[in-house]
């Protein structure tokens, strides 16, 4: 989880992501649940935002 933590830490100095640009490559489902847990870690840290404009919206990412 923490190299993902860093990876999607790294990506947000670039500026904010759709939250699934973070799935684009082909991950394994082992991957896939990593990259999940550590966008809820950085989010739970206040590392990250997480904003949707509304339901069925597309989710952006941005660093705090």
């Amino acid at each position: 989880v923490a190299g993902c933590m860093a990876f999607i830490s790294r990506r947000l100095r670039k500026g904010s992501l759709r939250f699934m640009e973070l799935f684009e490559e082909d991950y394994s489902r082992e991957e896939i649940i990593t990259m999940f847990l550590a966008v809820l870690e950085l989010t739970r840290l206040n590392r990250m935002r997480v904003e949707q404009a509304g339901a069925y919206a597309e989710i952006y990412l941005s660093g705090a």
